[in-house]
């Protein structure tokens, strides 16, 4: 039989057998059994497992038994079908991800070498496959050396193939551990409090394109057309006060005073605030990433922003050009609110720190599952890494004080955004925001139909986490070994520091074995207890 799909091909030593051809884009073609030619195909979409029974025949137990009666057969199909995609979640999709990309690098390796891959595969081939990665440039870690024998033993079981095993792989991998090591080669940066609190408050600020958009709206409610607009230059403020701001060219001369609500003035002075002083036109363009772009804005740009505020805040646009005072307030208020992007982006992470959560928890988290009163924030986590079978937990945590780092308060301004955008109770708590910060909180299935959105990657978790950082302040190179890791690192030396004994950090950061949380214990007591703090050094 071949066994086709992603995880490369492979002959076993047994007569060829083609199963129907399989719609799923990314397979493995497996034999169910040893009396019965059942062919699973088993194919992940955005990390989720699917499972395909595509034919089964039985091999009747005595050579002179009757055949089954055509309802029996139909049974027996769909509960095959059935036991199929319970062996499938014998692994998390997670794990069989890793396996498949596994089994592919050692297939490739052998392929490079003209060695044939056929089941079962010898131990000594496998000790020379490791021995040959161990002594690369940059070597793995042990544990991935690891998992590429854990993902050929799980193909041969998958193929109803004994594991392969034998005394020189053993002495082979017991020689790995003590050459290479087990301790692991980088790990996460923790996250502090101090980092939440310059995220916390570089997340609640205003954006540099807000920012432009309120002096742009404040111009243009002083009657100044979309052309004259564009092309003011920074020259052409020529007095700015607390009171007023006086706009000079030769011609024409404008001069805005304070007010009350809206201020036009104080919009035009946050503006070159964040502007700065360097000479060029008054408003400039700004970049995807809220960068200035030092070129002048377009005039025909001018009246796209302030058709896009007026869309998203259903303001119908006036056939002159010309909004009434009423609607300029409706837009400067939509303009003043944050962004989806960054009250998303600031939820997520106070939530990840104080939970102490996984990153693969946090992106599976649902609507449904967070609970707010006076008290403060319930999630509850349904599935985890050392939950598989899904016994879940429920994990509190009491409201905060400073609105940089209050997790519940967080959660409510974004569950309040979901609120508005019509998610329903089962929609992941982290969905996708585009540029022009529209949530996709739902999605058509194959057949057509409205389901909640899917959730975005684990992975996207340390992306937002960097970038946050990087508003924050830091630099690049400072941000490397940050990772969504960090949180849970973060909070447990936070507690560690306060004192919290090792049960209860164990308990936030969902750690079954206290010897993984006295780790951080650890960390902090060797400098905090340290004896050399007694010597004047």
């Amino acid at each position: 039989m071949y066994v086709h799909g992603s995880v490369g091909p492979v002959r076993r030593h047994t007569p060829r057998i083609r199963p129907p051809d399989s719609k799923a884009s990314s397979c493995l073609c497996v034999n169910a059994g040893r009396t019965e030619s059942q062919f699973v195909a088993f194919s992940l979409d955005r990390q989720r497992a699917s499972c395909f029974t595509t034919r089964m025949s039985l091999v009747p137990a005595q050579p002179n038994a009757p055949a089954l009666p055509p309802d029996v057969l139909s049974e027996l199909q769909k509960l095959a079908d059935r036991a199929g995609q319970l062996q499938l979640h014998a692994h998390s999709p997670n794990t069989i991800a890793r396996y498949q990309q596994q089994w592919q690098r050692f297939v490739a390796w052998c392929e490079t070498r003209s060695i044939p891959v056929a089941l079962p595969i010898q131990p000594e081939l496998i000790a020379l496959y490791l021995t040959h990665w161990s002594e690369e440039p940059e070597p793995p870690a042990y544990s991935t050396l690891n998992q590429a024998v854990c993902a050929i033993g799980w193909v041969h079981s998958t193929n109803g193939v004994a594991q392969p095993s034998s005394i020189t792989l053993d002495r082979l991998l017991r020689g790995l551990r003590r050459t290479i090591g087990v301790a692991p080669r980088r790990q996460a940066t923790p996250l502090r409090l101090d980092h939440l609190r310059r995220i916390g408050d570089a997340l609640l600020a205003h954006t540099k394109a807000q920012h432009r958009d309120a002096a742009l709206l404040a111009l243009r409610r002083s009657g100044l057309g979309y052309g004259t607009i564009a092309s003011l230059d920074l020259a052409n403020v020529v007095e700015l006060t607390r009171s007023k701001c006086v706009i000079r060219r030769e011609d024409l001369e404008v001069t805005l005073k304070r007010a009350a609500e809206h201020c036009p003035v104080r919009a035009i002075a946050e503006w070159l605030d964040v502007r700065g002083g360097w000479p060029g036109p008054l408003l400039t363009r700004i970049t995807p990433t809220d960068e200035i772009d030092h070129r002048a804005i377009a005039r025909q740009s001018v009246q796209t922003i302030l058709k896009r505020h007026a869309s998203v805040q259903n303001v119908a646009w006036p056939t002159d050009g010309v909004f009434s005072e009423k609607q300029h307030d409706v837009l400067a208020e939509a303009i003043a609110r944050r962004r989806p992007s960054r009250l998303r982006d600031h939820a997520l992470l106070l939530t990840l720190w104080a939970f102490g959560l996984r990153s693969d928890e946090l992106a599976n988290l649902r609507i449904r599952d967070v609970r707010i009163d006076q008290r403060g924030m319930t999630l509850s986590i349904r599935r985890s890494k050392t939950d598989q079978e899904g016994v879940g937990k429920e994990k509190v945590c009491p409201r905060g004080h400073a609105p940089a780092t209050d997790p519940v308060r967080a959660m409510e301004s974004w569950l309040a955004v979901l609120k508005e955008a019509n998610a329903d109770p089962r929609t992941p708590v982290c969905v996708a925001i585009d540029r022009h910060d529209v949530l996709t909180v739902s999605e058509l299935d194959e057949s057509g139909n409205v389901q909640p959105a899917s959730p975005l990657p684990a992975t996207t978790i340390t992306r937002i986490l960097r970038q946050a950082l990087l508003l924050a302040g830091m630099k690049e190179d400072e941000i490397a070994d940050f990772s969504s890791h960090s949180g849970k690192r973060g909070v447990a030396t936070e507690l560690a520091h306060a004192g919290a004994d090792i049960r209860s950090i164990a308990d936030v950061t969902g750690h079954k074995s206290l010897e993984m949380a006295r780790r951080y214990v650890d960390e902090v007591e060797r400098w905090d207890q340290s004896p050399l703090r007694k010597l004047s050094l």
